[in-house]
């Protein structure tokens, strides 16, 4: 599947704030995020893929990656391989959330 890792665009309010702070505080907006790396994962499922997504920019960042780790607040949108699914997720405090209808 291929993938697209945001950030928040704001490094104030929102930003490495999770999901449910967000929500009391003007809510979850695509606009305030861009994409910063794109690429693709093999996973047998999109849980899969976002937990390695978070050690990949953690633990693994590739070389031509130059931003910060991934953090809550990032969001992950996914596609899978035949194009014909995409879902985003929210890194959340613990664990990610299915955001796709804000993205």
């Amino acid at each position: 599947m291929t993938y697209g890792y945001h950030i928040h665009l704001n490094n104030g309010l929102n930003s490495f704030m999770g999901f449910d702070w967000i929500c009391r505080h003007g809510g979850l907006n695509s606009s305030d995020y861009c994409e910063v790396y794109a690429g693709t994962i093999e996973a047998d499922n999109e849980t899969d893929a976002c937990e390695a997504l978070y050690t990949r920019f953690n633990l693994e960042q590739p070389e031509d990656y130059k931003g910060r780790s991934f953090s809550v607040s990032d969001v992950i949108l996914l596609q899978s391989a035949d194009e014909s699914k995409s879902t985003a997720w929210f890194c959340d405090c613990i664990g990610f959330k299915n955001v796709t209808g804000i993205f």
